[in-house]
């Protein structure tokens, strides 16, 4: 989220439409309508363009519920695990 927090310039939007912005929670309650409705706001409809600072705020607070503690890091590259079943991605963080 680094970078939508501190690269995007004040009142930028998303391009994506409201539906095309949820990250995968584990349970309901986890999508940017959950999150609006719970602090409040107004729901967003297809025309309606995401202010980028509603979308940061709705990230951090998914990380918070669903992920837990992370360590900042950049990601310098993330490639396709070995092709098996249940194979992952690697990713490698810069510095490392």
């Amino acid at each position: 989220m680094g970078s939508w927090r501190h690269a995007m310039a004040t009142g930028m939007f998303l391009k994506s439409a409201p539906d095309a912005t949820d990250l995968s929670a584990p349970e309901p309650g986890g999508r940017p309508s959950d999150f609006r409705r719970l602090h409040g706001e107004s729901e967003l409809t297809e025309l309606t363009p995401i202010p980028c600072d509603v979308f940061v705020r709705y990230g951090q607070r998914f990380q918070k519920r669903y992920v837990g503690d992370v360590e900042p890091a950049r990601v310098a590259s993330v490639d396709r695990g070995p092709s098996a079943p249940g194979s992952s991605w690697d990713s490698t963080t810069a510095g490392s």
